[in-house]
């Protein structure tokens, strides 16, 4: 179906959005995703109401600035459709990219059993009871879980959008193409990431190239990969949760990891459907078995 005849197609559904109607013909999927937007909107009048009641103490939180944001020409708020968007999106925000986040921390450290034995240690000799595993300075001491996480983010950044730039007066020749002033071109996180220049070894796992050791690791090559590190995009377009993603996945983890031993099945066979490449894959970019670690 080409876009034209696709558009008044959408022109007829749209209307229709968030209605009894489209609960019933759009199935359990639509019935789930009206039940998710009126939590979302009973939430935003509850916050609404703590921001106005005097005698209750709120957080200057995301839905603070929010609530109190006015335009600088015209000096409107935000309405009540707005407040009821941010608040659908910013609950439901980094719920996906966290669990991929998340399951692929534990596919590469199943498959590096050395560093997986490192930050086992790690956790368990900081913490004595899950219960202590908390937000706080403990927790902000496990730096080579900090590091497996940035090694996991670097390796599968879970956004794979491009950082955008414009092209200026002139043009612009990138690798032999020419793309005139007004395109929009950018570099996907995964293949900054994976740039042997600022990575040496960009497909291993190897969450010590974040720890300065003095040795091996130099700080120089640190500061070149943080500075080249992307995975919540840069600049004022950088994530605005992004330490609360960073808290949620210590958090996670360090919970799992202290409570569980984890392995790869023993037999080979159950292997397969863990995700690792295959020698003999159709797809040339799933015949990496695995890199080596530096």
């Amino acid at each position: 179906m080409t876009q034209v005849g696709f558009l008044p197609i959408i022109k007829i559904i749209r209307p229709l959005l968030g209605t009894p109607i489209m609960d019933i013909i759009g199935g359990q999927n639509a019935r789930d995703r009206s039940k998710y937007i009126r939590y979302a909107n009973s939430q935003m009048v509850e916050r609404i109401t703590d921001e106005r009641d005097a005698s209750k103490q709120t957080r200057k939180d995301f839905m603070h600035y929010l609530l109190n944001a006015k335009d600088l020409v015209t000096g409107r708020g935000l309405t009540t459709t707005e407040l009821n968007s941010d608040s659908s999106l910013l609950i439901s925000a980094g719920s996906d990219t966290l669990s991929i986040t998340l399951s692929a921390a534990l596919f590469y450290l199943l498959h590096y059993p050395d560093a997986l034995a490192k930050v086992i240690d790690e956790v368990r000799s900081k913490f004595s009871s899950v219960d202590m595993i908390r937000s706080g300075k403990t927790l902000n001491e496990l730096v080579y879980l900090r590091a497996c996480i940035d090694e996991t983010l670097r390796l599968s950044p879970p956004v794979p959008s491009h950082l955008p730039r414009e092209v200026l007066h002139g043009g612009l020749t990138i690798d032999g193409q020419y793309f005139p002033k007004g395109t929009v071109v950018g570099t996907a996180p995964y293949a900054i990431h994976h740039n042997d220049e600022y990575f040496p070894m960009p497909f291993a796992f190897c969450p010590e190239r974040w720890i300065v050791d003095g040795k091996a690791v130099s700080e120089a090559s640190v500061t070149t990969a943080r500075d080249t590190f992307c995975p919540f995009s840069l600049g004022p377009r950088g994530c605005i949760g992004k330490s609360i993603a960073y808290l949620e996945a210590t958090l996670a983890l360090a919970t799992l990891l202290f409570l569980f031993d984890i392995r790869l099945p023993e037999d080979a066979a159950n292997r397969e459907p863990t995700g690792e490449g295959n020698l003999n894959d159709r797809h040339w970019g799933r015949r990496r078995k695995k890199a080596k670690i530096l």
